[in-house]
């Protein structure tokens, strides 16, 4: 299966089994080649990606990872596959916010591709730059919900991943990539490390800070 002259398969053998440091430079260096072929290649990748690691770990993948990754190729329901400059411009504008800190206006720039949407417009984001950019998946807002019912200075961060871009929803994922901004600053300053597979260790960005916050129950 092809999407020009991209084998969609290509690496996928590495989502299963890679830690998460070669899993985010293997899709960073994707997204910031020079090649729009590359790019592409990390889109899909990102996605099939999310599905596969959000599968069942006991019933193990369901095929939904690459069925869903066939709908950026071949469309969805007979609705038609996103064009070649919609994908371009998207990916570009995306990465141009995303440098000059505007993180709303990346997110709306990567949901302007279909069947991308809030969730997986963010994990885009985040591959591009973990220590600035985190996910905003439904998990995460129902993690994210239930500190609000807590602490009500949280509130501002909950929003509905469904349907469309809308300016709630940028401020509401600028607040959550900031909080998370902070507290990995706040643990480096403090001299603090996290443990990678084999014991590695790594000084802390965004994303580190959202999976922690994630692995909590």
């Amino acid at each position: 299966m092809r999407y020009a002259n991209l084998a969609l398969t290509k690496d996928f053998s590495l989502i299963p089994s890679a830690d998460r440091h070669t899993l985010d430079t293997f899709h960073s260096e994707l997204l910031w080649a020079n090649s729009f072929e590359d790019n592409l290649h990390g889109v899909l990748s990102v996605v099939y990606w999310g599905n596969y690691a959000g599968s069942d770990p006991k019933k193990g993948p369901n095929g939904f990872a690459l069925a869903r990754t066939k709908w950026m190729v071949d469309g969805k329901s007979g609705r038609p596959k996103p064009s070649m400059s919609t994908l371009e411009i998207a990916i570009r504008n995306g990465r141009t916010h995303l440098k000059e800190g505007r993180l709303d206006q990346a997110l709306k720039a990567l949901m302007d591709i279909p069947y991308l949407g809030m969730s997986f417009a963010s994990k885009v984001l985040m591959f591009l730059d973990p220590r600035q950019a985190v996910i905003y998946d439904s998990k995460i807002g129902e993690k994210i919900t239930r500190l609000a019912q807590l602490d009500s200075t949280w509130g501002s961060r909950v929003v509905n991943v469904g349907l469309g871009y809308t300016r709630s929803k940028g401020n509401a994922y600028t607040s959550w990539c900031k909080f998370c901004i902070d507290k990995a600053a706040e643990l480096n300053a403090k001299g603090a490390t996290w443990s990678e597979a084999k014991g590695v260790r790594r000084d802390w960005r965004a994303v580190d800070v959202e999976r922690s916050i994630f692995a909590l129950n």
